[in-house]
């Protein structure tokens, strides 16, 4: 059974002090087969661990979100680079969680890896 998956906003850019925001509409359509919603809870810290995607094996759109702790995330591909982080161990802790929204029209089989200095908490959203 195919369902879709649609994002529609606006964006408000002021690129100077001067200048008025302008409105940058985001959208982004995909129809997919498959999903996976799941919660991530790490008690210790964890290095390069593997996040299991479910059925998920070629992602097109992904939410990461974080609700304790700090993930630091990268793929199979990307094992050289510095991961993304996301965090929620701040002081005072931010009003908007930390998220991460990734939509590709390509996708690819990849692994998603995960390392926290310490417990982390989250949820990870899936669709292909």
């Amino acid at each position: 059974m195919t369902t879709s998956l649609s994002f529609s906003g606006t964006m408000q850019l002021q690129p100077t002090d001067a200048s008025r925001p302008s409105p940058i509409p985001i959208e982004f359509l995909l129809a997919y087969t498959q999903k996976s919603m799941l919660d991530l809870v790490y008690l210790t810290a964890q290095t390069n661990t593997p996040v299991c995607l479910g059925t998920i094996t070629q992602p097109r759109a992904i939410y990461i979100e974080v609700d304790e702790g700090t993930f630091d995330l990268k793929w199979d591909t990307d094992v050289a680079t510095v991961p993304t982080r996301l965090s929620m161990d701040m002081v005072p802790v931010p009003e908007s969680k930390a998220c991460l929204l990734l939509f590709t029209p390509v996708s690819a089989t990849r692994t998603l890896f995960v390392t926290t200095p310490g417990a982390a908490k989250g949820r990870i959203w899936l669709f292909q």
